[in-house]
């Protein structure tokens, strides 16, 4: 499963176990921070992926849930490790108030680090 390959490369580049991963026939994904499972149709795109990974990431970091500073920072920092800078990742396709927060504070680690303080 190539879902699999990509959340486990990831999972080590941040020191975190990977997610169980779900293929379904619905449409968009998901993530189930009590089993730590992401759930995606199979032909979810990249972006697909690095937005659920990065809700596992910060459930595993800090413990949160939803779309809060903690998950946007995660955002940030995955998709800066799947497409090599998170400039390259497709902000317009994320929700409206990520999109906005993503204009407002750059997309870059720098940026993200920023935000943290």
């Amino acid at each position: 499963m190539a879902y699999l390959a990509e959340f486990t490369r990831w999972a080590k580049h941040f020191g975190i176990p990977p997610p169980a991963v779900v293929v379904r026939k619905r449409h968009g994904g998901s993530y189930r921070k009590s089993r730590r499972t992401i759930s995606l149709p199979a032909n979810a795109g990249r972006d697909a992926l690095v937005h659920e990974f990065a809700h596992h990431l910060a459930a595993e970091i800090h413990g949160t849930r939803g779309h809060g500073p903690h998950f946007r920072i995660a955002l940030v920092e995955t998709a800066t490790v799947a497409y090599g800078r998170a400039t390259r990742y497709p902000w317009a396709s994320e929700y409206r108030t990520i999109a906005a927060w993503a204009r407002r504070h750059g997309l870059g680690l720098d940026a993200a680090a920023a935000v943290r303080a």
